[in-house]
């Protein structure tokens, strides 16, 4: 509704700048003490106050003059704050709680937030966090000779003059400078005009106004969200290189940092400051009839009783302004004219099931109501607006409600015009203005509030008038809830049960659009209910064209034109918390939008059929956002943080966790296009069209039909949805059977709520509730036993479920649990036979599919119940970080060991075999014979290493110092070490008949050592193609390899039965560059899909996941490995080549969910070789190591001693093992050495000389490496080609061992001691002097002096002094160290 109050005519100048007081730039420190929960900070006259609310929540203040007195807002709800478990950091510059790391700057004060995991969330500006500036207040007086009344789009309003301005006071005006991550996406501030989604890059002015509810809450993807406790005016600056939150009259900062790992739980932590949401009535979610106007009681009722005699569904009817006695302008009584007997219009709607709003306005005029405020001097300067700040002024003007409307039986509030005054609201704004001009507007506004309310408090009036209506009806009965329908909205508004709706809209296509992002926004913020007045409250424009009556259907909904847009709207409103039709110009009831049969109605009417159908759903999670903190109409960002394509969309949402809504803001007659673009955020298993129920793959941009009939809406897969009957008003059928409707393709879960549908009794547990479960592997629906009761319950309940296959099946559904199995129990085979496969056609004739145009493949595999699905972005979202483990144990072992061994020709032996030039093939000719006649399947069964004894080599590798064993399962040769399943060409039943891993897992077990197992047959299939070729020259040119051979080759030979396609694969060189790349010396084929084997690719790809799905389930490895390049296994790229489907994400997720259930946490990880930063994988590198410190996800640095498989005349230098580690823990990585073993399992003796070594220096320095990470730098030394002397990447060889370091080579760790360690490169000779230059003062690297140096393994002190190069430091003598020695340097707190 339209605002209507008094206006004053001559605005307001600013602030006057009075002196600048800076937080940040002064020279020298600032001193810094700890006080309860949390830090002061005080530099001159400022103070700076960090304090923990809880362990995930921060409040932050901050006064020039170090004078806390508040801001005086009532924006949170008080609180007790309780002791909370904190560490501080030695200089106190730091505390750490449960959840959250915050350090404050010393020099500026400056604040930054970290999670557990080190993970930077937000940041103040390091060098200017914040600045005030004094500002002065004033007292205005109006002119009470110049009163006068004016016609305006607000109605009949009074304006006078401004009489003078006296000086009241002084307050500040707070610059907050923030740095904002790179790539987060942030939301909230409320709902306003500027039609932005992502508000970074934006700038926001924050006022209250017609158009404009502002709440000033960010809600960060990052994982935080800020709440501003103040109540002036603001602006939100992210434009440039400008970033900060401007306050423009307030006492102090005062702002909380809420952490939350999405932003549900952001807006839980609000929510717990600033105040839970009240249970709406269930009668809200129905739909509500509204215009502007209802003009009796008789109209009111004949509207009502028409929706009645035409079935169409309706709960409410709003009865808007000019209701009161002529002139009496906003009083609340009703003219008995046309509305003889309150009660019984109240009682009259009630018999037809139907409940009645009120509107009410805060600016009685010419009305005895006004003059009674006058009186009690509770009305506040320059108009009518009664004083809702004061207490005893909301408690008299809830009298006048109560005794005109509530005690007769209204049911809900309309309070209108609730900002309470417009600054640019009147007849007609200078030429060119418009809704573009909002710094203007903004000056505007904030004038006229902070004239009339004062400007600390100019942006509150709601959140107080908010709080009389809900106190005071809360104390008359609680029998019936308070509803609260208001154009104006605050931070913690919320808990005054009020629903905000985004003011007088004009009606055009743009204009709706924009509506869209202005309420997720709002509902970001915590403030989970708004809605519109469907079909903009202008129609047409009006005779002045102000920019804001510039509606473009003046006929209304007499022009289809308008009915179009009309029925868009009703669709989007359809899914919004509240569903009301409003506005002025023209009718809004459903049939003056056609008849019956016709698109326009029937659309509209469908879709209030839809809203009622969805009751069990929508009120169920109405129930989360009270009991849970949750958000019902959700930003996409909500749900799908990860996907940065969802981060800036601004015509898409969710509602609920299930239904994503695609609202169509085009008109069909002007474009003659009956669909739009959709993009499906990226999920576990895609999306389901809810009209149609076709199943679309996520993460990409779909076009979505969007006939008049109905605008996108899709249905996430893995979805439980209750339905009800169409009912005629909600409750109508208590008893009603809901329908049950699974969408599959995911495990899914949703509680059902149910209660009385209105009153509080809900506040002592007055309710019920059951939780369904699908189990989709299983294909059954587990129904729990009810929770709780409430009075004249439902208690037997007949349940229709149904799958989106047409199954279907029924229950009584009776409060016990019960378990409903749709469809066919039996598990399908997971792994049917090697298809067959077409005969191969001639190398190099047929081309890669495009990897491009190819569809990710979705393997339809059964994995652990869990909350981790088969996407990255499910693995990524839940993922809990790096087991503490992995970087306490830092050194590990890698068992490279296997069938390849036997050639002794080194790595990749068995594929090397088959190539007529390679030394491979010269050894496998003397050792095997011909590979035509004896091939690699023949090696296998010859095989057998007797001297293998993996307990006597786990306790050497631990006694070397390390602490996990990498274990090989299986490598490109396709044979499987363990007792495979799902590969018979595995060691038990072939070569050795032993299972080596389980051999490997039971040592570990015995010596307590972490364990992982490798996994290296992701690319086998195009590896191997080098066993299909044949001799080029010689007496055996022409004859094939035995990779040719079949099953049925092997009838009366040893492998009977063995078919040789399940070890070498098919024959695959027909592709483009296949045999190329086979013969080469590593290279994969190029990029693309083996498109005419996609049935084979399946199975393969399949076969591949179900192995290492074995060994995680049968040997419970702390961490899995898969080799390749960098796209990962099965991207059509690189190693992953030929094939594009999820199966890693399979097994990930999988291993995962294992472990939670087995565990209970997840405390392993996986190994993506190469694989870019992910949250749940943990990288490699292989070849050289990083240039610097390399801290962006865990690493292992993965090197074999000589080669990866055994050959003779490997160089064995512990020298060279030791600076390895070093070279890697100084980059904050982990290392991974693979031992070499012979081909019988034993180990050479110079291989045991340099463990023992390792052992020993390990024994000695292991403080400076166990738990260890990065330093500030990685260290010091020679440069060489403008790089830090490194030693060489590859295999540790002569190369390695022969290379030199010398003393003033440094490298540094940091230990889990706090403590910093000096690697020395090579042990320095007796009295020789060591400077460690990182360590000077210029250098910037030490906060701190140095408290004391000491030399790892040796027991005497050392000489060591400050100078202006560094530390110094004289070497004594008889250390008898040797390869590196380790100063251990003590830093002052």
């Amino acid at each position: 509704m339209m605002n209507s109050l008094f206006r004053k005519v001559i605005a307001v100048v600013g602030f006057m700048p009075f002196s600048v007081v800076a937080s940040a730039g002064n020279m020298g420190a600032g001193e810094v003490h700890a006080v309860f929960n949390g830090l002061e900070w005080q530099k001159g006259n400022g103070k700076l106050l960090v304090q923990f609310v809880k362990p995930d929540v921060v409040r932050v203040r901050f006064q020039p003059e170090g004078k806390f007195a508040g801001n005086g807002t009532d924006v949170c709800v008080p609180r007790k704050d309780k002791k909370i478990k904190l560490r501080y950091g030695k200089d106190y510059l730091s505390m750490t709680s449960d959840s959250l790391v915050v350090t404050i700057d010393q020099s500026s004060g400056a604040i930054s937030y970290f999670d557990h995991q080190h993970h930077l969330l937000l940041s103040e500006n390091l060098k200017n966090p914040r600045s005030s500036q004094k500002v002065y207040q004033e007292k205005v007086s109006f002119d009470e000779k110049t009163r006068r009344v004016v016609h305006t789009a607000n109605g009949d309003v009074e304006e006078m003059d401004v009489l003078k301005r006296d000086t009241l006071g002084s307050a500040y005006r707070y610059q907050m400078n923030f740095n904002w991550k790179k790539n987060e996406a942030i939301y909230g501030l409320g709902s306003h005009v500027e039609d932005y989604m992502n508000l970074r890059g934006k700038k926001m002015w924050l006022c209250q106004h017609n158009l404009k509810a502002m709440v000033p809450v960010l809600n960060s993807t990052a994982g935080y969200g800020l709440l501003f406790d103040a109540g002036c005016a603001m602006i939100y600056n992210n434009v440039a290189d400008s970033s900060y939150v401007e306050m423009e009259a307030a006492q102090e900062i005062d702002y909380y940092m809420m952490k939350g790992h999405n932003m549900d739980e952001v807006v839980a932590n609000y929510r717990q400051l600033t105040g839970e949401c009240p249970m709406m009535p269930q009668y809200l979610f129905g739909y509500t009839q509204s215009k502007e106007r209802y003009c009796s009681s008789k109209e009111l009722e004949s509207i009502v009783r028409e929706y009645r005699q035409r079935k169409i569904p309706l709960d409410m009817i709003v009865q808007d302004w000019s209701y009161w006695p002529t002139g009496h302008w906003g009083e609340m009584k009703m003219d008995t004219k046309f509305y003889p007997d309150k009660k019984a219009l109240a009682d009259s709607l009630h018999a037809m099931n139907c409940k009645l709003m009120i509107s009410i306005w805060p600016n009685a005029q010419f009305c005895p109501q006004n003059d009674d405020f006058k009186k009690r001097e509770w009305i506040l300067p320059g108009g009518s607006v009664y004083n809702a700040y004061n207490p005893k002024a909301r408690s008299l003007y809830w009298d006048y409600a109560n005794n005109e409307f509530f005690k007769n039986g209204f049911d809900a509030w309309w309070c209108d015009s609730s900002e309470p005054v417009d600054g640019d609201w009147n007849n007609p704004m200078r030429k060119g203005y418009g809704y573009q001009n909002h710094a203007e507007r903004w000056k505007l506004n904030t004038r006229a509030l902070s004239d009339m309310l004062g400007a600390e408090r100019s942006q509150t009036y709601s959140l107080y008038h908010a709080m009389g209506i809900y106190e005071h009806q809360r104390a008359v009965t609680d029998g019936k809830r308070v509803v609260n329908l208001t154009r104006s909205s605050y931070a913690g508004q919320q808990r005054f049960s009020t629903i905000t709706w985004n003011g007088d809209t004009y009606a055009s296509w743009k204009s709706f659009a924009q509506m869209i992002p202005a309420g997720l926004n709002f509902m970001a913020t915590g403030c989970p209910y708004w809605t519109i007045d469907v079909g903009a409250f202008f129609v047409g424009p009006d005779k002045w064209n102000r920019w804001f009556y510039k509606g473009e259907f003046p006929k209304g909904c007499n022009d289809p034109a308008y009915r179009e847009l009309y029925t868009r709207m009703f669709q989007f409103a359809t899914f919004l918390p509240m569903l009301r039709s409003h506005g002025t110009d023209t009718p809004r009831e459903v049939w003056r939008f056609g008849n019956p049969g016709e698109p326009f109605y029937e659309s509209i009417v469908n879709h209030i059929r839809l809203r009622y159908e969805l009751l069990p759903y929508t009120y169920s999670l109405a129930s989360k956002v009270t009991r849970e903190g949750y958000t019902l109409t959700r930003a996409l960002a909500f749900d799908f943080a990860s996907d940065s394509t969802v981060h800036d969309i601004k015509d898409e949402f969710m509602m609920g966790p299930s239904f994503l809504v695609a609202p169509m803001t085009r008109p069909l007659m002007q474009y003659g296009e009956a669909s739009r673009k959709v993009y499906l955020p990226k999920t576990d298993a895609g999306w389901y069209d809810y009209w149609t129920g076709k199943h679309e793959a996520g993460g990409r941009w779909i076009e979505a039909a969007a006939p008049i009939e109905h605008s996108p809406l899709y249905v996430k897969a893995g979805s439980i949805i209750p339905f009800a009957v169409c009912q005629q008003f909600t409750g109508e059928q208590p008893d009603a059977p809901y329908t049950i409707k699974i969408y599959p393709g995911a495990d899914a879960d949703f509680e059902i709520y149910e209660d009385a549908g209105d009153g509080y009794a809900y506040e002592k547990k007055a309710f019920a509730t059951y939780r369904l479960h699908w189990n989709d592997k299983a294909k059954t629906l587990e129904i729990s036993a009810r929770m709780g009761s409430y009075r004249n319950m439902v208690k037997e309940r007949q349940l229709n479920i149904e799958l989106l296959d047409g199954s279907k099946n029924t229950v009584a559904y009776k409060g016990k649990a019960l378990k409903v199995a749709m469809g066919n129990d039996d598990m399908k085979n997971l792994l049917p036979p090697m298809p067959v496969v077409a005969e191969a056609k001639p190398v190099g004739s047929v081309k890669m599919g495009n990897i491009d145009e190819f569809k990710e493949v979705q393997i339809d595999l059964p994995i652990t119940d869990g909350p981790f699905k088969p996407t990255w972005e499910s693995i990524e979202a839940n993922y809990p970080g790096e087991p503490a483990w992995l970087r306490d144990a830092k050194f590990g072992i890698w068992v490279h060991f296997g069938p390849q061994a036997a050639g002794e020709s080194g790595d990749w032996y068995a594929r090397n075999l088959y190539k007529e030039d390679h030394q491979a093939y010269k050894n496998h000719l003397k050792h095997y014979g011909h590979p035509s006649e004896v091939g690699y399947k023949d090696v296998l069964h010859t095989w057998n290493p007797t001297k293998l004894d993996p307990d006597a080599l786990t306790r050497l590798y631990q006694k070397s110092g390390a602490r996990f064993l990498m274990i090989q399962g299986v490598h490109h040769d396709n044979y499987d070490l363990w007792k495979s399943k799902y590969q018979p060409w595995n060691s038990v039943n072939i070569g050795p008949k032993r299972d080596l891993l389980r051999e490997w897992v039971n040592a570990c077990h015995k010596y307590h050592m972490r364990y992982g197992v490798t996994f290296h047959h992701e690319y086998t299939w195009w590896w191997w193609q080098t066993a299909f070729g044949c001799d080029k020259q010689g007496k055996k040119a022409g004859v094939p390899y035995d990779g040719h051979l079949t099953l049925a080759d092997g009838k009366g030979k040893w492998w009977e039965g063995y078919d040789p396609r399940l070890l070498y694969g098919i024959d695959l060189r027909e592709y483009e560059s296949v045999a190329t790349a086979a013969l080469s010396g590593w290279s994969p084929p190029k990029a693309g899909v083996f498109s005419r084997h996609l049935e084979y690719a399946n199975w393969f790809a399949k076969q591949w996941a179900l192995r290492m799905m074995d060994v995680t389930e049968n040997y419970a490895p702390d961490f899995i490995y898969t080799d390749g390049t960098y796209e990962g296994p099965f991207t059509g790229r690189g190693t992953g080549t030929g094939y594009k489907c999820n199966a890693m994400q399979t097994v990930i997720a999988d291993y995962y969910n294992r472990q939670l259930k087995t565990k209970g946490k997840v405390d392993g990880f996986s190994i993506v070789k190469f694989r870019h930063p992910t949250n749940g994988t943990v990288n490699t590198a292989e070849f050289d190591f990083p240039d610097s410190i390399n801290a962006s996800q865990p690493w292992i640095r993965e090197a074999p001693v000589g080669d990866w498989f055994y050959a003779p005349n490997f160089t064995y230098d512990s020298g060279s093992m030791i600076r390895f580690i070093i070279e890697a823990i100084a980059r904050d990585g982990n290392v991974a050495l693979n031992i070499p073993l012979r081909p019988d399992g034993s180990i050479e003796d110079g291989c045991v000389e340099m463990l023992e070594k390792v052992g020993k220096w390990m024994k000695i320095n292991g403080e400076a490496v166990y738990g260890s990470k990065a330093w500030k730098t990685l260290g010091e030394g020679e440069i060489i080609n403008g790089k830090l002397k490194t030693l060489p990447g590859g295999g540790l060889g002569s190369k390695q061992a022969n290379f030199r370091f010398d003393a003033q080579d440094i490298r540094f760790t940091l230990g889990k001691n706090g403590k910093l360690y000096a690697f020395m490169m090579n042990v320095p000779s007796a009295g020789q002097t060591v400077v460690v230059h990182s360590l000077a003062d210029g250098k910037g690297y030490l906060a701190s002096k140095i408290k004391s140096v000491k030399l790892l393994g040796y027991k005497d002190s050392i000489q060591w002094k400050m100078s202006s190069n560094g530390l110094q430091v004289t070497y004594p003598e008889h250390t008898n160290l040797a390869t590196a020695a380790v100063l251990c340097i003590a830093i002052n707190d």
